[in-house]
């Protein structure tokens, strides 16, 4: 469990934090701070009638809002937010990239100082006094004496070890070999300043539902209809006025291959992973708002050219699922058959996985490998039945296979395959939206969003304004 000290009794800042996870000690703002080496985040707010307690140095993270800019000289071990806004989304991002990892920079310690500088530097009550500069002693890793330096005594040496080994105490991160990779992924502090600019320059600055849903969708057999699914639900969603958007799994070009039908690919797209691993300063000079993908509403994120090249990591996952919670609903298209160990490890940032299966029998041959799955998950998994016909048994499938069933669509492959051949969305024909309405008001349920039947009308009336529906 990750401790946090804070004097912001603000229960919104902390609002994404898992609290089994996260353990918040609020106290008063000038408390004197006890055993500081024992928190892992310690987030405090400077006003003009307060004055930040004193802070020796340790391996801690210290956070400080000041808004009114009455820090005159700031340690290199305290980060300074201007805004309470700034501040959520480092206290966010602190949380996405597991501080269990501590890192020295460059493996050099840092030079400590006393309690009494560090106190001196930080009063900022209305008489201001820290004007002088910050004094640092000397680094003893850098002392040279070029009489000396080819005579350390054993003693010195083993001081020196004995510092090296408290700096630099946290395990190794291992990189597993099945990850195919040609580059590294970025160290901890790159990634975090990337994810700012990103987040700074993000059109929707990274605003957090509550209640936001990400539901993986899979089949463990091929040509089912995932995707097909996944297009046709986000528009319906999106329509519905529930912000979309969707995300594919490390295959093959499937998805961007069908939107590009519909929506021509902006010339400046760039995958999320693309762009994570660019350099600060050409993400700084890029408009991150035009390389998104829209299409009828739904944000768009289909696999890249090169994104796997990369490694796909824990770190990654989590900064790539957080950062698109904004949306009320996030659906992944995750890739069919057996999973990989990245659709593994993606599962644990998903709420809940939906498998989505037809009249095929072979379904039931997956039975146990699905049970092994749900049994690591832990989480809700249910079944969509595809191309339901006159003599399709989607309850016996579910009874069979011990999951809870949400809905049957119909059987659309004619329409399907006419759909191939056209610019648009299959849901955009009137008979085939006629035709989902039903079951797709049975699968937002799921979601905790009600459709009534009499909205049915309103509705049409509504997509028919959004989406030119064809006849």
């Amino acid at each position: 469990m990750k401790k946090i000290y804070t004097s912001i009794n603000n229960a919104d800042l902390f609002a994404g934090l898992d609290s089994p996870t996260f353990e918040i000690n609020y106290v008063e703002e000038k408390k004197t701070i006890e055993n500081m080496e024992e928190y892992d985040l310690v987030v405090l707010m400077i006003s003009s009638d307060s004055i930040l307690p004193a802070l020796e140095p340790v391996d801690t993270d210290v956070f400080v809002l000041d808004e009114n800019g009455l820090l005159k000289q700031i340690p290199t071990h305290i980060k300074v937010f201007p805004d309470m806004s700034a501040l959520k989304k480092a206290i966010l991002l602190w949380t996405l990239t597991n501080k269990s990892i501590k890192r020295s920079k460059e493996g050099s310690p840092k030079p400590k100082q006393t309690q009494n500088e560090t106190a001196a530097v930080l009063q900022t009550d209305n008489k201001i006094t820290g004007n002088k500069p910050l004094q640092k002693e000397e680094d003893p890793f850098n002392k040279e004496n070029d009489k000396d330096k080819d005579k350390k005594s054993p003693t010195d040496d083993d001081i020196v070890m004995n510092e090296i080994e408290e700096v630099n105490s946290a395990p190794p991160i291992l990189i597993e070999e099945d990850y195919p990779s040609k580059e590294m992924p970025a160290e901890y502090e790159e990634a975090k300043n990337k994810v700012n600019i990103m987040r700074n320059s993000y059109v929707f600055k990274g605003k957090a539902y509550p209640n936001n849903q990400t539901i993986g969708i899979w089949s463990p057999l091929s040509r089912i209809g995932v995707t097909t699914f996944i297009i046709n639900y986000a528009i319906f969603l999106q329509a519905n006025k529930i912000q979309t958007a969707v995300i594919e799994g490390i295959k093959g070009k499937y998805l961007q291959h069908i939107i590009e039908r519909y929506e021509e690919k902006p010339s400046n797209y760039k995958s999320f992973m693309e762009v994570f691993h660019l350099e600060d300063k050409a993400i700084l000079n890029m408009d991150i708002s035009q390389i998104h993908w829209y299409y009828k509403g739904v944000l768009w994120l289909p696999i890249g050219d090169k994104d796997k090249d990369y490694i796909w990591n824990e770190s990654f996952l989590n900064v790539y699922f957080q950062f698109f919670r904004y949306h009320d609903v996030v659906l992944v298209d995750l890739p069919n058959g057996e999973m990989q160990q990245e659709t593994l490890a993606s599962l644990q940032h998903m709420d809940e996985l939906w498998i989505v299966i037809d009249n095929s029998m072979d379904i039931l041959l997956w039975k146990s490998y699905i049970q092994s799955i749900q049994k690591d998950f832990n989480k809700p998994i249910k079944l969509l039945f595809n191309r339901k016909m006159p003599f399709s048994k989607p309850e016996e499938f579910a009874k069979e296979l011990e999951l809870p069933l949400v809905a049957a669509l119909p059987d659309l492959t004619e329409e399907h395959y006419k759909n191939q051949f056209e610019n648009h969305a299959l849901i955009e024909h009137t008979a085939v939206f006629n035709k989902l309405l039903d079951p797709f008001r049975l699968i937002t349920q799921e979601l905790g969003v009600e459709i009534p039947p009499s909205r049915k009308l309103m509705m049409m009336n509504y997509l028919r304004k959004f989406i030119p529906l064809k006849g």
